[in-house]
């Protein structure tokens, strides 16, 4: 972001069958928003990042 001021970033998180939907979601949306936290506590700006939190609807290793 450095060298380019108008890049984005994308941070999708997944989560395996186990567990019911609805905690698998939630999961997801805790997964993305702890990453997204964190790279604005590095000085990322907040509208740099955009996020996806997919639950058990697209398990990661479906996702690749």
């Amino acid at each position: 972001m450095e060298y380019d001021p108008g890049a984005k970033l994308s941070l999708a998180a997944h989560a395996d069958e186990r567990g019911p939907n609805t905690y698998n979601q939630d999961l997801s949306e805790r997964r993305v928003q702890s990453v997204k936290d964190f790279l604005i506590s590095r000085g990322i700006a907040e509208d740099k990042i955009d996020t996806s939190a997919y639950g058990d609807d697209k398990p990661l290793e479906r996702a690749r």
